[in-house]
């Protein structure tokens, strides 16, 4: 028994090296693969069948080999391969944020879609991701459009590709960005953090969140032909059906629609590495930093309390305008305490 997460952004799939070497996976060659921020080349594995339970099956086809441990680091729960257009091809298929469930449909007759907004979207320029327009408004009130990938493997709210941003110089009307990193498939990528004053997805508008500008020259993320990627941040606040193909997503708002969007405050990420909580990374002008924070440190605790989770730990680290006290084992094994305020900084 594995553990898959939903990726949307996956147009075949995804299974973990250690995982194909363990079950004796069949290789039969390379194929170059683009992930969000970058082009590789990887094992491709032989088509494979997913049980999801004793009667469901789904044909498991395009299959590639990949390191997954950097995307470990970053969850508690560990898994084993990432699954999404197979499923999404196969089932129309129901996502329940609120409910952590995802239901599959032989057709959309069989759902109730009242009060979902029934949006066209499309497959094109080889990318089999869900794709439809939204518009953003930038805090000056300038307002901008554009195709987005619908990406459930995204973890923030809006990604927008370095194209976009450079030809309407998004960077230059921010008021202030941090630097940021994230995981793709293949790499590491650095990102631009900012906010802006609203994003408009369908029928519904969201308002004061921060959003990221890629950096990137090759991956989904340089894709002149597309405003950028659509996170979870936003996703995660409606029903969510998906009709491939029918070639139609219905979008209803749930009920963490109308809460606020978090702000970075701690300035610190986080990393879970053998049941150890490490600074990932640092914002090198945050107070985290000139108090001291380092990355590669191990987190021992916080306000003199331990934890075992990541969420644990993250939870700690929320609160803005609060005091937090990190005591740490440094790369040169002394144990320090670091004190500093929790502040919003963008």
């Amino acid at each position: 028994e594995l553990n898959f997460l939903f990726d949307t952004g996956v147009t075949g799939g995804v299974i973990d090296q250690s995982v194909v070497k363990e079950m004796g996976l069949k290789t039969i060659g390379q194929e170059s693969i683009s992930g969000a921020g970058e082009t590789d080349v990887y094992e491709r594995i032989s088509d494979q069948t997913l049980h999801l339970n004793d009667k469901t099956s789904i044909l498991f086809k395009h299959v590639i080999s990949s390191d997954l441990s950097r995307f470990q680091t970053l969850f508690d729960t560990g898994f084993d391969g990432l699954v999404g257009f197979s499923l999404l091809r196969a089932y129309v298929t129901k996502l329940d944020f609120e409910n952590k469930q995802i239901s599959l449909y032989k057709t959309i007759e069989d759902i109730d879609t009242t009060g979902f907004l029934e949006i066209p979207m499309e497959y094109s320029y080889n990318w089999t991701i869900p794709q439809f327009d939204i518009s953003f408004t930038v805090n000056d009130g300038e307002k901008f459009s554009g195709k987005i990938f619908f990406d459930t493997g995204a973890a923030h709210n809006l990604i927008v590709n370095s194209p976009f941003a450079t030809k309407h110089d998004l960077l230059v009307k921010s008021s202030k960005s941090i630097p940021l990193k994230a995981e793709s498939l293949g790499s590491t990528m650095t990102l631009q953090l900012t906010s802006i004053k609203s994003i408009q997805v369908g029928n519904t508008s969201f308002y004061n969140l921060p959003i990221c500008i890629s950096n990137s020259t090759s991956g989904a993320n340089s894709d002149s032909e597309f405003l950028g990627l659509l996170g979870t941040g936003v996703i995660q606040r409606f029903h969510v059906i998906i009709d491939i193909n029918a070639k139609k997503i219905y979008l209803k708002p749930n009920n963490r629609s109308g809460h606020s969007f978090p702000f970075p405050l701690s300035s610190i990420r986080l990393k879970k590495e053998n049941q150890q909580i490490f600074v990932g990374a640092v914002y090198e002008k945050s107070p985290a930093y000139k108090a001291g924070l380092r990355e590669g440190d191990i987190i021992l605790s916080i306000n003199k309390q331990s934890f075992s989770t990541l969420s644990e730990y993250r939870e700690q680290l929320e609160e803005e305008n609060c005091w937090v006290a990190l005591e740490v084992k440094t790369s040169s094994n002394k144990i320090k305490t670091y004190t500093y305020k929790l502040q919003r900084l963008l």
